[in-house]
């Protein structure tokens, strides 16, 4: 039941940050096409190509976080005893588990904060660019204790 509802979860911001990469590409294009063709650039493209950006680049991370497609050094691997191994990959895993906690709390104080300020180009709260932040934090302590779970019953 759990494993269906992190595979949803994971399915939903893997389709989110392929319709980002795909806002991303047009608003450049348009940034691009204004600035050399009609020599005038959009005040909001700018900011809508960083803030874009911005949540793509820590949801995929919370989704290699996941499907385990961070590099890593593993060559100790084949030096030291699986029983080391096996609680080493543990302790990383309540590390980020540590860490994503601390994104989250930290991402909802800057949220906070944003919602004083506004993007002058799209004229939305900041919020909405910071708010990557405690999302992401939340998607990485989904995704760090289900890999401890799946660890846990690995061996």
């Amino acid at each position: 039941m759990l494993q269906k509802i992190v595979d949803k979860i994971y399915a939903a911001v893997e389709a989110l940050c392929m319709v980002f990469m795909c806002l991303m590409v047009l608003v450049v294009a348009w940034i691009v096409f204004g600035r050399y063709v009609l020599n005038k650039t959009p005040a909001w493209g700018e900011e809508l190509s960083l803030m874009i950006m911005v949540w793509m680049g820590l949801l995929s991370g919370a989704l290699g976080l996941r499907d385990d497609s961070h590099l890593r050094l593993t060559i100790i691997d084949f030096f030291v005893p699986k029983k080391i191994v096996r609680a080493v990959k543990i302790f990383c895993v309540l590390l980020i588990i540590g860490f994503s906690a601390l994104f989250f709390r930290q991402g909802i104080e800057i949220t906070k904060i944003g919602m004083l300020n506004k993007m002058p180009g799209l004229g939305i709260p900041a919020a909405w660019f910071y708010l990557a932040a405690p999302v992401t934090g939340i998607l990485m302590l989904v995704f760090a204790l289900e890999r401890l779970i799946r660890n846990k019953h690995d061996n």
